[in-house]
């Protein structure tokens, strides 16, 4: 699906290219939310579950990790958290 994918930039006007897209998933791809399923979901499962990560209220709620889209926020709060999240990739 994705081998000898191009891209083209224009700039004034003028189109340069084609690039070789080396990584990456395609803006757009119905791809994108079955990666994300399969792999990104679990991540996030596994790094919540583990580490400490922080109180966010009087009632013991706490929170390890934020994802919106493609950013992910990990919050550690103890040194060996941080081996936690190298062994969770």
């Amino acid at each position: 699906m994705y081998e000898h994918a191009t891209t083209s930039i224009q700039i004034n006007g003028d189109l340069a290219g084609p690039i070789p897209i080396q990584s990456a998933v395609k803006q757009g791809c119905p791809l994108s939310m079955t990666l994300y399923a399969l792999c990104v979901h679990p991540l996030l499962r596994t790094l919540e579950d583990q580490l400490t990560g922080i109180n966010i209220s009087k009632r013991g709620q706490r929170i390890s990790v934020l994802a919106y889209a493609d950013d992910i926020t990990v919050f550690i709060t103890r040194c060996e958290d941080r081996e936690k999240v190298n062994q969770a990739r």
